[in-house]
């Protein structure tokens, strides 16, 4: 074993260094929070070669005068904090005086630097720090030198030959390109954070700047500049304070009509650029809950706390910092998150493409140079494929916009013409069926549906779907049964109404003296009409007539819709306790479910023998409902036993059958 001995100070110096400097973009971030710290109203940043060759950065800050030049480069020297208990009231970014000693020790930087009240600016060249440290003798500058010139108040920042003794690290960065993009990607976050400091940003082979920002705009034009204009229109401000807990904020959030294909979330405590993993994932699992998958939002968020709440001295780059209430702000900011978005409305638009495009995702798709294994059970079909017989069906003209949505992609209920805003914590009762089923049962179920392919019509009353090597049969009345059910429940409250015409309106009163013997009389419907039209959206008036009644379905064509036979279902279900709130609920739902089923196998047991524009209603809008793992669930026997399927064969069977394998 080897005796201990201390390390020379340029060893000493270059380990520090490379606890804070990874990358050209770590040189630019320390010099550009450096120009905001000194009041700058302006930073220019030229780049060459990734970062790589050189950096500059001109201010209009304060500068720094002639005497501070020398001691600017040296570790632990800085003018933020004078001792420890600072670091509670800290408002600036830098506070350990290590960044400019650290790009100094791997670099060679050139300063150039005019305070206000000096007529001349001076610069100060280094070029080796071990040299320069070596001039000094029991802290006290031994020789030194300066070259004034005519120089704008501020500072100018020459990084040159970054790593030029650090192969190792230098041989580890990315492409030039890919340095400057990160680069590129850091400036834009301060860019819109920093609305009074206009900011450029361009590499010196260019000749337009690829940043360029000004004193008089705005965060949402900033952020339209960076992401789009359509990322500002579905932007959502929340600017509030509270003191339980002590915080103050400022958020841009995107609504549900915009989405990425990754989670932009954009965080500032205290005006410093910070990552926050339970903050990240919070807004990650609420956006969760309300986007498609491999979707997600833009988020912006600066938080304002009182600096005894923060502790900044936890990383060396002073990337992460600790908050003392994050729980507490984690909770507060989630449930105005929630309320904002429920009060601006649930309604979604979604993107129409014609029957001969295919979606923007499939066609950038990239291909895989690697050769993937063939499974040992081939599945020949896929959900996203349409069905053979639409290959063989004849044109239809229609009068109105050809294509489609794509249903198969969102979930049905999402898109009325108005607005749904479904209760954030659902009844106990409308997840009872569910507590008894393994959790990993219901995901396993979830998946499954999902690979569901549509083989073809029966009938009205029954279809062919595959899933995997298995053959169902789909009984449709028993499909939207669980569907329309299990959706009222979870929409209470919020289920769209639809008017009906004076001439359609439908007697009570007539009804309770037919023939078919109603389990609900008009009294005990006139009793609880508007419990019916708060919760259910059915309209009834004083003297009994039928105004109005809820949809459950998209694209459902009302002009068939018989409101008369619609109400007969409902009354003749089943009866109703009124005097228990969770099963009278639960009755009337289930009663709705049957009436509304009713009216749409009627439609398709009328039109689906001889009507092609009733088979591709059914593929299109009525077949992504299997799809959809939010309003179904197993039984506890199976994953995919449910009322609506029905097991008909399976590959692996036939193939012992006939053997074959």
């Amino acid at each position: 074993m080897t005796n201990l001995v201390a390390l020379p100070q340029d060893v000493v110096n270059k380990i520090a260094a490379g606890e804070i400097i990874h990358s050209p973009v770590q040189v630019i971030k320390e010099l550009l929070e450096n120009s905001i710290d000194a009041n700058s109203s302006a930073i220019s940043i030229i780049v060459k070669n990734g970062g790589l060759s050189r950096i500059n950065i001109t201010d209009d800050g304060h500068g720094i005068s002639k005497d501070e030049l020398p001691k600017l480069c040296q570790r632990f020297n800085t003018s933020k904090i004078r001792c420890f208990a600072d670091l509670q009231k800290l408002e600036t970014f830098g506070f350990r005086g290590e960044a400019l000693a650290s790009i100094s020790y791997v670099s060679r930087l050139l300063i150039t630097s005019r305070c206000e009240n000096s007529s001349v600016g001076y610069r100060y060249s280094i070029r080796n720090i071990v040299t320069i440290r070596a001039e000094f003798s029991n802290g006290k500058l031994v020789e030194h030198s300066f070259k004034p010139i005519a120089a704008n108040k501020g500072t100018q920042f020459t990084v040159e030959d970054l790593f030029y003794n650090c192969l190792q690290r230098k041989s580890m960065l990315k492409s030039p390109n890919e340095e400057y993009l990160k680069i590129v990607r850091l400036v834009q976050l301060y860019s819109i954070d920093r609305c009074g400091i206009s900011i450029s940003l361009k590499a010196d082979t260019g000749r337009n700047f690829d940043i360029l920002t000004n004193l008089n705009l705005s965060k949402e034009e900033k952020i339209g500049k960076i992401y789009g204009d359509q990322l500002v229109q579905s932007l959502i401000k929340i600017e509030q304070s509270c003191t339980s807990p002590p915080l103050k904020y400022e958020m841009y959030f995107s609504n549900p009509n915009f989405h990425l294909k990754k989670l932009e979330f954009i965080l500032f405590v205290n005006g410093r650029l910070v990552e926050n993993k339970a903050l990240k994932k919070a807004f990650s699992d609420f956006y969760g809950t309300i986007l498609l998958r491999h979707t997600h939002p833009f988020v912006y968020l600066k938080l304002g706390v009182d600096p005894h709440d923060i502790d900044v001295n936890v990383h060396p780059t002073k990337s992460e910092v600790l908050l003392l209430n994050e729980s507490e702000i984690i909770k507060h900011l989630m449930s105005e998150l929630a309320n904002k978005i429920s009060s601006s409305g649930r309604s979604k638009v979604f993107q129409v493409l014609n029957a001969s495009q295919k979606p923007p995702s499939l066609m950038c798709a990239p291909k895989s140079s690697s050769i993937s294994s063939s499974p040992v059970t081939k599945v020949r079909t896929s959900p996203a494929s349409p069905s053979l017989l639409r290959s063989f069906s004849p044109k239809i003209q229609r009068t109105s916009t050809s294509g489609y949505l794509l249903a198969s992609l969102i979930l049905i209920g999402m898109h009325f013409p108005y607005p749904l805003s479904p209760i954030l914590y659902p009844l106990s009762f409308i997840l009872y069926p569910l507590s008894f089923i393994p959790f990993t049962l219901i995901l396993a179920f979830k998946e499954q549906v999902k690979k569901i392919c549509f083989v073809g019509c029966i009938d009205g009353h029954n279809s062919i779907f595959q899933i995997e090597t298995t053959l169902y049969m789909l009984n449709h009345s028993a499909l939207f049964f669980d569907y329309f059910s299990f959706f009222i429940l979870k929409n209470l409250s919020c289920l769209p109404i639809i008017e009906l015409e004076s001439s359609k309106y439908v007697d009570i009163s007539a009804l309770d003296s037919c023939k078919f013997r109603p389990l609900l009389s008009k009294s005990d419907i006139l009793d609880a009409r508007e419990m019916l039209e708060d919760y259910f959206s059915l309209r009834i008036t004083d003297d009994g007539l039928v105004t109005g009644l809820p949809i459950l379905l998209q694209n459902f064509p009302l002009e068939y819709f018989d409101a008369k036979s619609f109400m007969v279902s409902f009354m003749s279900y089943s009866t109703i306790n009124w005097d228990d709130e969770e099963e009278c609920l639960f009755s009337i739902a289930k009663s709705l479910s049957h009436a509304f089923s009713a009216a749409v196998i009627s439609r398709l047991t009328d039109t689906l023998a001889f009507d092609q524009i009733g088979r591709e209603y059914f593929e299109v809008h009525l077949v992504p409902l299997l799809r959809d793992g939010n309003y179904f669930y197993p039984s506890k026997s199976g994953i995919t036993t449910t009322s609506s399927l029905n097991r008909l064969a399976d590959l692996k069977e036939l193939y012992k059958i006939f053997e074959r394998c």
